[in-house]
Formats: structure tokens, sequence, C-alpha cells
């Protein structure tokens, strides 16, 4: 995701693995805990929000309020040279996320931000 942050692929593999972090960390327990755990962090919801939108193919699931839509921005005009062309996935957030993060951020960013509570999450708790 790094090399290439507008690989939807890429982006789906890591918002559906991130998704299922509460599984990992309570295994074998009841839905009940694993979804306490993830209404307390908003990062963990931002994953489910688009992990299940993109399996179904559009973020707007009325029981989720994360991710108010989606953007693709190609790049630069093709006047321009392919060294300009950097496209870049957008996510516009909505509720508790937006107050977190901001209106707008890059599936990057976000990304960034999701592997690093995970990291710090498992670096305390183990």
């Amino acid at each position: 995701m790094k090399e290439t942050p507008w690989d939807t692929y890429a982006c789906f593999d890591f918002f559906q693995t991130s998704a299922h972090i509460p599984d990992w960390i309570y295994s074998g327990e009841n839905n009940r805990k694993k979804n306490e755990f993830k209404e307390e962090h908003i990062e963990l919801k931002i994953c489910s929000h688009i992990a299940t939108g993109f399996k179904h193919f559009q973020v707007k699931n009325p029981s989720y309020k994360s991710v108010k839509k989606t953007l693709y921005r190609s790049g630069f005009s093709k006047q321009f040279s392919d060294r300009f062309q950097r496209p870049e996935l957008f996510l516009y957030l909505d509720g508790e996320a937006n107050e977190k993060f901001g209106e707008k951020i890059t599936v990057l960013e976000i990304a960034r931000k999701i592997f690093d509570f995970r990291k710090k999450y498992f670096d305390e708790n183990s």
C-alpha cells in the first residue's frame, strides 16, 4: 500500500484484515467483547466501515457512521509527464472519525494511523 496507495486491491486487503483485529485479541470470546472493543476505538470502526463497504461495493450503510464518502483522484492532466501522475484515494470522514482525524484523509494516512494503533496496542498488551 505504501508504494501504490491507489491500488484498491491492496486497500481492500489492508482494511479487511485490520477489521479483524478484535477477533485476534478476543479469539474464542463472545461477540459482545469484540464489538465493545471495536466501539472503543474509532480506527477499528473505520476499518469495519471500509471493509464492509468494499464487500458490498458501497460505503453508504446506515449502520456505519465513520465514512461519508470516498474519492479517487486520478492525478494530473495527461498533458503532464507520467511522473506527475500520482493517483490518490481519499476518505471523507463523519462523526467521531471526523472529530479525531478531520473531514478528509488519504487512505494511506488512515492506514498509517490504524497500523500505529495496532502496533501500540499489541506492544502494550503482549
